[in-house]
């Protein structure tokens, strides 16, 4: 990837600034929008999620194409089949 990344923080909430000078701007943009707004959303639901719970949703969206749209089950999942 061809760019460059800076943190900056303000008021205790970190931003992440990208330039990107790679030949596909626009495609690289989109993804890390779509990345962006998934992550958001994870933080809006946070306070009702446990740690393992939003660590299996982003595992679940970062192998979506393995795991055929499906959400990661728990251990608990496991353990109550075996």
């Amino acid at each position: 990837m061809g760019g460059v990344a800076r943190q900056t923080q303000h008021s205790g909430q970190k931003s992440l600034t990208i330039s990107l000078s790679h030949g596909k701007v626009a495609e690289i943009k989109e993804m890390i929008e779509v990345a962006s707004a998934f992550l958001k959303g994870v933080i809006a639901t946070a306070v009702q999620l446990s740690q393992p719970e939003r660590w299996r949703l982003i595992l679940s969206k970062v192998f979506v194409k393995f795991l055929g749209g499906r959400i990661l089950s728990g251990p608990e999942a496991a353990l109550a089949s075996g």
